[in-house]
Protein backbone atom coordinates (compact mmCIF):
# COMPACT_ATOMS: atom_id res chain seq x y z
CA UNK A 1 0.00 0.00 0.00
CA UNK A 2 1.06 3.61 -0.79
CA UNK A 3 0.32 6.44 0.95
CA UNK A 4 -0.45 10.14 -0.98
CA UNK A 5 -0.01 13.47 0.67
CA UNK A 6 -2.35 15.81 -0.58
CA UNK A 7 -1.25 19.52 0.52
CA UNK A 8 -3.40 22.66 0.23
CA UNK A 9 -2.12 26.54 1.50
CA UNK A 10 -3.01 25.63 4.74
CA UNK A 11 0.35 23.28 4.44
CA UNK A 12 2.12 26.37 4.49
CA UNK A 13 0.37 28.56 6.40
CA UNK A 14 0.78 25.49 9.05
CA UNK A 15 5.07 26.15 8.70
CA UNK A 16 4.40 29.70 9.25
CA UNK A 17 5.48 30.77 5.81
CA UNK A 18 3.08 34.21 4.49
CA UNK A 19 1.11 33.06 1.93
CA UNK A 20 -2.43 34.07 1.99
CA UNK A 21 -3.58 36.54 -0.21
CA UNK A 22 -3.77 38.78 2.43
CA UNK A 23 0.30 38.50 2.45
CA UNK A 24 0.34 39.35 -0.79
CA UNK A 25 -1.92 42.57 -0.94
CA UNK A 26 -0.29 44.02 2.38
CA UNK A 27 2.88 43.23 0.18
CA UNK A 28 1.58 45.08 -2.68
CA UNK A 29 -0.03 47.63 -0.91
CA UNK A 30 3.55 48.27 0.97
CA UNK A 31 5.71 47.51 -1.90
CA UNK A 32 4.41 50.30 -3.93
CA UNK A 33 4.44 52.95 -0.89
CA UNK A 34 6.57 56.14 -0.80
CA UNK A 35 8.57 56.54 2.39
CA UNK A 36 5.82 58.84 4.17
CA UNK A 37 3.15 55.91 3.25
CA UNK A 38 4.96 53.50 4.13
CA UNK A 39 5.70 54.39 7.51
CA UNK A 40 1.65 55.10 8.26
CA UNK A 41 0.43 51.48 6.03
CA UNK A 42 3.00 49.66 7.87
CA UNK A 43 1.31 50.69 11.03
CA UNK A 44 -2.41 50.14 10.13
CA UNK A 45 -1.06 46.74 8.57
CA UNK A 46 0.96 45.38 11.44
CA UNK A 47 0.08 47.57 14.30
CA UNK A 48 2.06 44.79 16.31
CA UNK A 49 5.50 43.66 15.00
CA UNK A 50 6.31 39.91 15.95
CA UNK A 51 9.25 38.16 14.34
CA UNK A 52 7.40 36.34 11.40
CA UNK A 53 6.15 40.38 10.93
CA UNK A 54 9.95 41.49 10.81
CA UNK A 55 10.70 38.85 8.27
CA UNK A 56 8.32 40.22 5.85
CA UNK A 57 8.77 43.55 6.27
CA UNK A 58 12.48 43.02 6.10
CA UNK A 59 11.37 41.67 2.63
CA UNK A 60 9.21 43.77 1.48
CA UNK A 61 11.91 46.83 2.05
CA UNK A 62 14.26 44.74 0.05
CA UNK A 63 12.15 44.88 -2.87
CA UNK A 64 11.25 48.79 -2.05
CA UNK A 65 15.23 49.66 -1.85
CA UNK A 66 16.22 47.24 -4.64
CA UNK A 67 17.72 49.46 -7.66
CA UNK A 68 17.97 46.55 -9.85
CA UNK A 69 15.39 46.55 -13.29
CA UNK A 70 13.80 43.54 -13.17
CA UNK A 71 12.47 44.64 -10.02
CA UNK A 72 11.14 48.43 -11.23
CA UNK A 73 9.53 46.13 -14.34
CA UNK A 74 7.37 44.33 -11.84
CA UNK A 75 6.71 47.48 -9.65
CA UNK A 76 4.90 48.84 -13.17
CA UNK A 77 3.41 45.02 -13.15
CA UNK A 78 1.87 46.08 -9.53
CA UNK A 79 1.18 49.29 -10.51
CA UNK A 80 -0.80 49.12 -13.12
CA UNK A 81 -3.02 45.81 -12.52
CA UNK A 82 -6.81 46.29 -12.29
CA UNK A 83 -7.07 42.73 -11.02
CA UNK A 84 -4.32 43.49 -7.97
CA UNK A 85 -6.17 47.09 -7.49
CA UNK A 86 -9.78 45.60 -7.46
CA UNK A 87 -8.77 43.00 -4.57
CA UNK A 88 -7.23 46.20 -2.59
CA UNK A 89 -10.44 47.53 -3.25
CA UNK A 90 -12.47 44.67 -1.57
CA UNK A 91 -10.03 43.50 0.78
CA UNK A 92 -11.47 43.47 4.58
CA UNK A 93 -8.54 44.44 6.44
CA UNK A 94 -10.83 44.37 9.74
CA UNK A 95 -11.55 40.59 9.19
CA UNK A 96 -7.63 39.86 7.62
CA UNK A 97 -9.76 38.37 4.88
CA UNK A 98 -9.96 37.70 1.18
CA UNK A 99 -11.81 35.19 -0.53
CA UNK A 100 -10.18 35.59 -4.27
CA UNK A 101 -11.97 32.93 -6.17
CA UNK A 102 -15.20 34.09 -4.99
CA UNK A 103 -14.04 37.75 -5.84
CA UNK A 104 -12.26 36.69 -9.26
CA UNK A 105 -16.11 34.64 -10.27
CA UNK A 106 -17.63 37.56 -9.31
CA UNK A 107 -15.83 39.85 -11.28
CA UNK A 108 -16.20 37.55 -14.51
CA UNK A 109 -19.52 36.95 -13.95
CA UNK A 110 -20.22 40.64 -13.67
CA UNK A 111 -18.52 41.46 -17.15
CA UNK A 112 -19.88 37.75 -18.46
CA UNK A 113 -23.40 39.11 -17.80
CA UNK A 114 -23.11 42.11 -19.65
CA UNK A 115 -22.29 40.69 -22.88
CA UNK A 116 -25.15 38.31 -22.00
CA UNK A 117 -28.21 40.98 -21.46
CA UNK A 118 -26.25 44.54 -21.59
CA UNK A 119 -28.39 46.13 -19.02
CA UNK A 120 -26.21 45.81 -15.91
CA UNK A 121 -23.18 48.38 -17.14
CA UNK A 122 -23.54 50.16 -13.54
CA UNK A 123 -21.63 46.56 -12.49
CA UNK A 124 -18.70 46.30 -14.53
CA UNK A 125 -15.34 47.05 -13.07
CA UNK A 126 -14.30 50.67 -14.17
CA UNK A 127 -11.63 50.02 -16.37
CA UNK A 128 -13.58 47.77 -18.41
CA UNK A 129 -16.50 50.45 -18.46
CA UNK A 130 -13.86 52.54 -20.27
CA UNK A 131 -12.73 49.81 -22.53
CA UNK A 132 -16.49 49.73 -23.69
CA UNK A 133 -17.14 53.34 -23.66
CA UNK A 134 -14.08 53.82 -25.94
CA UNK A 135 -15.02 51.25 -28.59
CA UNK A 136 -18.49 52.21 -28.68
CA UNK A 137 -18.02 52.32 -32.80
CA UNK A 138 -17.34 48.41 -32.94
CA UNK A 139 -20.36 46.01 -32.53
CA UNK A 140 -20.80 43.65 -29.47
CA UNK A 141 -18.75 40.47 -30.42
CA UNK A 142 -15.70 42.81 -31.67
CA UNK A 143 -16.31 45.00 -28.02
CA UNK A 144 -16.43 41.45 -26.09
CA UNK A 145 -13.23 40.29 -27.68
CA UNK A 146 -11.25 43.15 -26.86
CA UNK A 147 -12.53 42.68 -23.36
CA UNK A 148 -11.62 39.19 -22.46
CA UNK A 149 -8.27 39.79 -24.19
CA UNK A 150 -7.51 42.45 -21.69
CA UNK A 151 -8.89 40.30 -19.10
CA UNK A 152 -6.36 37.25 -20.18
CA UNK A 153 -3.43 40.17 -20.05
CA UNK A 154 -4.71 41.02 -16.39
CA UNK A 155 -4.87 37.47 -15.46
CA UNK A 156 -1.21 37.45 -16.89
CA UNK A 157 0.15 39.51 -15.47
CA UNK A 158 -1.27 39.36 -12.06
CA UNK A 159 0.25 36.09 -11.88
CA UNK A 160 3.83 37.37 -12.88
CA UNK A 161 3.28 39.55 -9.76
CA UNK A 162 2.50 36.59 -7.45
CA UNK A 163 5.54 34.55 -8.63
CA UNK A 164 7.19 37.37 -8.56
CA UNK A 165 6.05 37.78 -4.54
CA UNK A 166 6.33 34.07 -3.44
CA UNK A 167 10.42 34.42 -5.21
CA UNK A 168 11.09 37.38 -3.31
CA UNK A 169 9.39 36.99 0.18
CA UNK A 170 7.96 33.56 0.51
CA UNK A 171 11.38 31.88 -0.18
CA UNK A 172 13.47 33.74 1.82
CA UNK A 173 11.49 33.23 4.41
CA UNK A 174 12.73 31.32 6.95
CA UNK A 175 11.15 27.93 8.13
CA UNK A 176 10.62 27.82 11.71
CA UNK A 177 7.77 25.69 12.72
CA UNK A 178 5.97 22.80 11.33
CA UNK A 179 3.18 20.21 11.69
CA UNK A 180 3.94 17.25 14.06
CA UNK A 181 1.75 14.50 12.95
CA UNK A 182 3.00 15.15 9.38
CA UNK A 183 6.94 14.28 10.19
CA UNK A 184 6.64 12.28 13.18
CA UNK A 185 6.50 8.74 12.20
CA UNK A 186 4.51 9.23 9.15
CA UNK A 187 5.88 8.72 6.05
CA UNK A 188 4.59 9.03 1.95
CA UNK A 189 5.59 7.80 -1.29
CA UNK A 190 3.67 10.70 -2.95
CA UNK A 191 2.84 14.28 -2.82
CA UNK A 192 -0.26 15.84 -4.76
CA UNK A 193 0.35 19.39 -3.99
CA UNK A 194 -2.12 22.43 -5.18
CA UNK A 195 0.55 24.81 -3.46
CA UNK A 196 3.39 26.48 -5.57
CA UNK A 197 6.22 25.46 -3.48
CA UNK A 198 8.38 22.55 -2.13
CA UNK A 199 7.70 23.21 1.48
CA UNK A 200 7.91 19.77 2.66
CA UNK A 201 11.07 18.76 1.19
CA UNK A 202 12.45 22.17 2.73
CA UNK A 203 11.81 20.71 5.95
CA UNK A 204 12.72 16.99 5.18
CA UNK A 205 16.54 19.00 4.97
CA UNK A 206 16.41 20.36 7.72
CA UNK A 207 15.34 17.57 9.78
CA UNK A 208 17.55 15.85 8.37
CA UNK A 209 14.92 13.36 7.11
CA UNK A 210 14.30 11.78 3.67
CA UNK A 211 12.91 13.94 0.86
CA UNK A 212 10.34 12.99 -1.44
CA UNK A 213 11.77 12.11 -5.16
CA UNK A 214 10.86 15.07 -7.35
CA UNK A 215 9.29 12.36 -9.95
CA UNK A 216 7.31 11.73 -7.40
CA UNK A 217 5.83 15.01 -6.76
CA UNK A 218 3.23 16.64 -8.87
CA UNK A 219 2.90 20.14 -8.50
CA UNK A 220 -0.86 20.43 -10.01
CA UNK A 221 -1.05 24.00 -9.61
CA UNK A 222 2.47 24.64 -11.15
CA UNK A 223 5.46 25.92 -9.39
CA UNK A 224 7.31 28.89 -8.42
CA UNK A 225 10.57 29.76 -7.18
CA UNK A 226 14.21 30.78 -8.70
CA UNK A 227 14.76 27.17 -9.67
CA UNK A 228 11.99 27.57 -12.23
CA UNK A 229 12.60 28.13 -15.65
CA UNK A 230 9.34 29.75 -16.46
CA UNK A 231 6.21 30.61 -14.23
CA UNK A 232 3.76 28.04 -14.82
CA UNK A 233 1.40 28.53 -12.25
CA UNK A 234 -2.36 27.87 -12.17
CA UNK A 235 -4.78 30.72 -10.76
CA UNK A 236 -8.65 30.75 -11.48
CA UNK A 237 -11.60 30.02 -10.73
CA UNK A 238 -14.10 26.76 -10.72
CA UNK A 239 -15.87 25.27 -14.36
CA UNK A 240 -19.31 27.38 -13.28
CA UNK A 241 -20.24 27.96 -16.51
CA UNK A 242 -18.98 25.01 -19.20
CA UNK A 243 -20.94 26.27 -22.33
CA UNK A 244 -19.36 29.42 -22.45
CA UNK A 245 -16.25 29.45 -23.60
CA UNK A 246 -15.29 33.16 -23.23
CA UNK A 247 -14.44 32.84 -19.64
CA UNK A 248 -12.40 29.02 -20.25
CA UNK A 249 -9.01 30.99 -19.78
CA UNK A 250 -9.91 31.60 -16.14
CA UNK A 251 -11.19 27.83 -15.31
CA UNK A 252 -8.20 25.76 -13.32
CA UNK A 253 -8.79 23.20 -15.29
CA UNK A 254 -7.87 24.75 -18.84
CA UNK A 255 -5.28 26.47 -17.31
CA UNK A 256 -3.65 22.86 -15.97
CA UNK A 257 -4.08 21.93 -19.70
CA UNK A 258 -2.53 25.20 -21.08
CA UNK A 259 0.08 25.04 -18.99
CA UNK A 260 0.80 21.27 -19.08
CA UNK A 261 0.86 20.73 -15.17
CA UNK A 262 0.17 16.75 -16.06
CA UNK A 263 -1.92 14.50 -14.55
CA UNK A 264 0.65 12.25 -12.99
CA UNK A 265 -1.25 11.51 -9.99
CA UNK A 266 -3.52 9.64 -11.75
CA UNK A 267 -1.01 7.03 -11.71
CA UNK A 268 -0.60 6.18 -8.50
CA UNK A 269 -4.14 5.92 -7.62
CA UNK A 270 -5.80 2.66 -7.05
CA UNK A 271 -8.20 1.35 -4.63
CA UNK A 272 -5.21 -0.17 -2.00
CA UNK A 273 -3.73 3.46 -1.49
CA UNK A 274 -4.31 5.78 1.59
CA UNK A 275 -4.86 9.80 1.26
CA UNK A 276 -4.06 12.05 3.08
CA UNK A 277 -5.07 15.63 3.16
CA UNK A 278 -3.34 18.54 4.60
CA UNK A 279 -4.01 22.02 4.56
CA UNK A 280 -6.66 21.88 2.18
CA UNK A 281 -10.01 23.44 2.20
CA UNK A 282 -11.84 20.85 0.06
CA UNK A 283 -13.21 23.55 -1.79
CA UNK A 284 -15.48 22.83 -4.82
CA UNK A 285 -12.78 24.67 -7.01
CA UNK A 286 -10.97 21.65 -6.93
CA UNK A 287 -14.00 19.17 -6.38
CA UNK A 288 -13.33 16.78 -9.74
CA UNK A 289 -9.73 16.09 -8.79
CA UNK A 290 -10.86 15.28 -4.49
CA UNK A 291 -13.77 13.20 -5.92
CA UNK A 292 -11.58 11.21 -8.22
CA UNK A 293 -9.05 10.96 -5.14
CA UNK A 294 -11.43 10.02 -2.23
CA UNK A 295 -14.04 7.47 -4.74
CA UNK A 296 -10.51 5.18 -6.25
CA UNK A 297 -8.23 4.75 -2.75
CA UNK A 298 -9.21 2.88 0.02
CA UNK A 299 -9.05 5.00 2.66
CA UNK A 300 -8.94 9.05 3.26
CA UNK A 301 -7.28 11.03 6.11
CA UNK A 302 -8.32 14.58 6.27
CA UNK A 303 -7.06 16.67 8.77
CA UNK A 304 -8.84 20.02 10.43
CA UNK A 305 -7.29 22.62 12.40
CA UNK A 306 -10.50 23.44 14.85
CA UNK A 307 -14.32 22.59 14.93
CA UNK A 308 -14.58 26.01 12.09
CA UNK A 309 -12.29 24.25 9.89
CA UNK A 310 -13.76 20.82 10.54
CA UNK A 311 -17.50 21.78 10.17
CA UNK A 312 -16.27 24.05 6.27
CA UNK A 313 -14.65 21.40 4.97
CA UNK A 314 -17.42 19.13 5.96
CA UNK A 315 -19.87 21.65 4.13
CA UNK A 316 -17.43 21.76 0.80
CA UNK A 317 -17.49 18.19 0.55
CA UNK A 318 -21.21 18.04 0.69
CA UNK A 319 -21.24 20.44 -2.22
CA UNK A 320 -18.74 18.14 -4.08
CA UNK A 321 -20.46 14.59 -3.61
CA UNK A 322 -24.03 15.17 -2.49
CA UNK A 323 -25.57 14.72 1.38
CA UNK A 324 -26.19 10.77 0.59
CA UNK A 325 -22.92 10.24 -0.86
CA UNK A 326 -20.87 11.87 1.57
CA UNK A 327 -22.97 10.68 4.29
CA UNK A 328 -21.91 6.92 2.90
CA UNK A 329 -18.58 7.99 2.74
CA UNK A 330 -18.01 8.72 6.19
CA UNK A 331 -20.33 6.10 7.81
CA UNK A 332 -18.37 3.79 6.17
CA UNK A 333 -15.38 5.48 7.89
CA UNK A 334 -13.95 5.87 4.14
CA UNK A 335 -13.12 9.39 4.95
CA UNK A 336 -12.15 10.12 8.59
CA UNK A 337 -11.19 13.48 10.33
CA UNK A 338 -8.36 14.34 12.50
CA UNK A 339 -7.16 17.20 14.48
CA UNK A 340 -4.02 18.53 13.91
CA UNK A 341 -2.90 19.13 17.10
CA UNK A 342 0.28 20.55 17.47
CA UNK A 343 3.30 22.81 15.90
CA UNK A 344 6.65 22.04 16.39
CA UNK A 345 8.82 25.64 16.71
CA UNK A 346 12.43 25.73 16.25
CA UNK A 347 14.00 28.34 18.30
CA UNK A 348 17.98 28.88 19.12
CA UNK A 349 17.91 24.87 18.59
CA UNK A 350 15.29 24.43 20.80
CA UNK A 351 12.09 22.12 19.82
CA UNK A 352 9.54 23.67 21.96
CA UNK A 353 5.77 22.32 21.42
CA UNK A 354 3.09 24.41 20.43
CA UNK A 355 -0.91 24.60 19.72
CA UNK A 356 -1.03 24.87 16.51
CA UNK A 357 -2.22 28.35 15.28
CA UNK A 358 -2.62 29.24 11.92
Amino acid sequence: MSKILVIGNGFDLAHGLPTKYTDFLNFSELFLADDNEYKNKKQIIFPKEGQEKTNFLSNINSCRKSVDNSVNIFRHKFERNNLIKYFMKLYNRKEKWVDFESLLHGYINNITGYFQNQNNYSCLPENIKLLVSTNTSKNNSEIKKIVFNHLRNELDDFIDCLDFYFNMVVYKTRIAKYPLEIYKNMYFDYILSFNYTDTYNRVCRKLDRLQINEKNIHYLHGRTGSTNRHNNMVLGISDFDSDNLDTVYFKKYFQRIQKHTGNKYKKWINIENEIVFMGHSMDITDGDIIKELITKTSKTIIYYYNQSDYEQKVINLIKIFGKEQFEKLYYEQKILFKELSSSVKLSSNKVVLDKMRI
